[in-house]
């Protein structure tokens, strides 16, 4: 399936119950070149993600928004459903629904095996450190390893971990397909809300 995208801005999961953060931060990600919003939320229930979902897509028509497969919503219009690199399930319900379904993955081998599942795309990290602090030690992949992935893979692939609109050429250059982020998207301290 071709991608009508190269960004993905990633919500961080505070689990925003306000309509108002949600919409802060999509004009926020929007302004800074997000094509495309992946809904990141475990803390919500699927109640109050259909709730704030109905409100983003009513106040955004034309966003493109992708939720994790831990949410199914199939009558709200979205383009697609993600995947965590640690679940194992059957995509091709969601593939019948004609949806596009990524996966997050951290090594070749987890991108070669998105692939051989029929991915659409995936998400490789960590290329740089993440410009969000995390509470573990987190090991970048680098620029020399994406591209090698890059390389090796025919599946779309975009670059997230510390990717942002001052270096997202160069993941671009190495070979991703596009670039996505959560801290790139928010700031170093988070939304300002």
């Amino acid at each position: 399936m071709k991608l009508s995208f190269r960004t993905i801005a990633i919500s961080e999961g505070k689990a925003y119950h306000d309509f108002e953060d949600w919409k802060t931060w999509i004009l926020k990600a929007v302004g800074l070149g997000a094509e495309a919003i992946l809904i990141r939320e475990p803390m919500l229930s699927g109640d109050q993600l259909r709730n704030i979902m109905i409100q983003i897509i009513d106040h955004n028509p034309s966003l493109l928004v992708l939720l994790n497969t831990n949410h199914l919503i199939n009558d709200l219009p979205i383009i697609g459903y993600h995947q965590k690199s640690d679940l194992k399930t059957d995509i091709s319900s969601y593939k019948n629904e004609g949806k596009i379904i990524g996966k997050s993955c951290h090594s070749l081998k987890e991108t070669l095996q998105a692939q051989a599942d029929e991915y659409d795309y995936v998400l490789l990290s960590p290329i740089f450190l993440p410009i969000t602090p995390k509470k573990y030690a987190v090991q970048s992949l680098g620029l020399e390893y994406l591209k090698m992935v890059c390389d090796t893979v025919s599946i779309p692939v975009f670059a997230l971990g510390g990717v942002s609109p001052d270096n997202a050429g160069v993941v671009m250059q190495n070979g991703a397909y596009g670039w996505a982020g959560i801290g790139s998207f928010l700031g170093k301290k988070g939304l300002d809300i």
